[in-house]
């Protein structure tokens, strides 16, 4: 501890010869048994005290003990950072082409779109597969949100528009395989 009555920062003297000891089971490890830190030393690599199998046990432990903890955490950030207050549908529009999909969540459009990138295949819509034909951006959509009360009803405004707009060529919401 220091004068100030905190813990110091152990740094551990780096690895010789691609081994280092452990400071937990005390076992002498090859460094790929040890998870590098995220910072750099005077561009120095620099391994974490324990090792990989030591971490992962605290980490487990931690968590079988303090779950509910971590559940009330994980539920609370989900609510103030994914989660929208109300359903709404959503219409996402490519704006150099024109191009538009439909859809309805109850998770922020941030969110919503980022899953619209990042799911080709596994949960591919057709806007998620224009947007990779496209190598759209983020930049090239805009959006607009029509909020609603119940899940229900954002549902039916979701079939309703598909319906209304379905024979536009610019309409994404067809089925495009």
């Amino acid at each position: 501890m220091n004068k100030d009555g905190k813990v110091k920062d152990i740094i551990m003297p780096l690895a010789a010869d691609g081994m280092k000891q452990c400071t937990k089971c005390k076992e002498t490890k090859p460094v790929s048994e040890y998870y590098i830190l995220k910072y750099k030393v005077k561009n120095e690599v620099r391994y974490n005290s324990s090792c990989k199998k030591c971490l992962i046990a605290k980490q487990t432990a931690y968590r079988k003990q303090n779950s509910e903890r971590i559940s009330r955490q994980r539920a609370e950030y989900y609510k103030k950072n994914l989660k929208s207050d109300k359903p709404y549908v959503y219409k996402i529009i490519h704006k150099p082409t024109g191009h538009f999909y439909f859809g309805q969540t109850t998770r922020i459009m941030n969110v919503r779109i980022n899953e619209h990138f990042n799911s080709p295949g596994h949960y591919a819509t057709g806007l998620s597969i224009f947007l990779t034909e496209e190598n759209a951006e983020k930049k090239d959509l805009e959006y607009e949100q029509f909020f609603c009360e119940t899940e229900k009803e954002a549902l039916n405004l979701e079939k309703k528009k598909i319906i209304e707009n379905i024979d536009n060529p610019l309409c994404l919401n067809r089925n495009p395989w």
